[in-house]
């Protein structure tokens, strides 16, 4: 990428690293086997906690949407960094 959209394209691609090193999806995609198997829970209970682990993430991704309208991105990113590590 070249010219004025250089910069938007490189936190594009670090954004994509980010999120297939956080493994984000496939903690939903294996959570019901790996609470199974683990856990020693039910075939319900595994899918139950699936659920609340995918609703705690819609929540997350929704407050943080309302905050970068509030509070900005800078603060947003170097408090998210923080948590992080």
């Amino acid at each position: 990428a070249r010219g004025e959209e250089r910069r938007a394209f490189a936190v594009a691609c670090c954004l994509a690293i980010f999120n297939q090193a956080t493994a984000s999806t496939a903690i939903i995609n294996y959570a019901p086997k790996l609470l199974q198997r683990m856990g020693g829970m039910s075939a319900s209970g595994s899918l139950a906690f699936t659920f609340i682990i995918a609703i705690t993430k819609v929540l997350g991704v929704s407050a943080g949407l309302l905050l970068v309208d509030t509070v900005g991105r800078p603060p947003l990113l170097i408090w998210g960094a923080l948590g992080c590590c």
